[in-house]
């Protein structure tokens, strides 16, 4: 009877043990399982979603020929929003998609334009010519980016692409004064004081309205990227140079027109990406 009851405590304290050591198992693999889904592996292809905003400087570059340019640091701040894909496809390499609402654009201090433009004057005078204001041109475009990025130490991006906008609303803003002194007797200030609605052309417009400014619709260029991740979240610097200019008829007109004048939007972005 005892040696019954010492083998029945023996195979309790022997199941008990098993069970023990095969539970021990279980959590181990488990927690294995669950440890490799992190692992450095896997944890370089991911694929994220996130939204993105912040602010930036926009300009131009003006390639005229009839009259003297702008100046060329005409900036003006601009918003930009919209939705982020960080496709991280291996450790070192990322593909970054952008669509965004962008502004671009130009504001040319009028004072400096002036004097440029007498600086340039053959004409000589005794008289002297100064304005005050401004001409402010707000474009706004949807905006499509594909950039192929190199990532140093899983935390510094830098990469190039490209971008293609299409523009959805805009205007043009002008609010000057011009003043003539010195000039033997007196000539009368000249004020400017309008707005013109920015109207996107495809190809090119069938009429010409002196209060609507026709640019392009289609605009596309080059763009770079500069970031740091700190997940979720990603700071970024973003560079862009339009390949496409604003005037719609440039190219139809520069076949019989030597001196016709052509502007691209130049824009830098400073923006935050969270990455849901």
């Amino acid at each position: 009877m005892k040696s019954l009851q010492k083998s029945i405590i023996v195979l309790i304290l022997l199941a008990s043990g098993i069970n023990v050591i095969c539970g021990q198992y279980s959590y181990n693999s488990g927690f294995k399982t669950a440890y490799s889904s992190l692992s450095n592996d896997d944890s370089d292809k991911k694929f994220f979603i996130g939204i993105t905003a912040g602010a930036g400087l926009s300009t131009c570059r003006y390639d005229y020929n009839s009259i003297t340019p702008p100046p060329s640091f005409s900036f003006r701040i601009v918003p930009a929003a919209g939705l982020s894909v960080d496709w991280r496809m291996s450790r070192s390499f990322s593909m970054q998609m952008n669509i965004m609402y962008k502004e671009k654009g130009d504001k040319i201090d009028m004072s400096k334009w002036i004097d440029d433009i007498l600086k340039s004057d053959t004409v000589q005078s005794d008289g002297k010519i100064t304005a005050d204001g401004s001409i402010t041109t707000k474009l706004a475009y949807i905006e499509a980016s594909l950039i192929p990025t190199i990532t140093i130490a899983n935390l510094v991006e830098i990469g190039a692409g490209g971008f293609l906008g299409y523009g959805l609303s805009g205007k043009e803003i002008t609010d000057y004064s011009i003043k003539y002194e010195n000039y033997g007797f007196p000539f009368p200030d000249e004020t400017y004081n309008e707005e013109r609605k920015v109207k996107y052309i495809l190809i090119a417009p069938e009429e010409v309205l002196e209060n609507e400014l026709y640019i392009n619709q289609i605009d596309y260029g080059l763009i770079g990227h500069l970031g740091v991740r700190v997940n979720p979240f990603k700071v970024s610097l973003s560079a862009s140079y339009s390949l496409k200019q604003w005037e719609p008829d440039s190219k139809l007109s520069s076949l019989f027109i030597e001196s016709f004048d052509h502007t691209y939007n130049l824009s830098a972005h400073l923006t935050l990406s969270w990455f849901f």
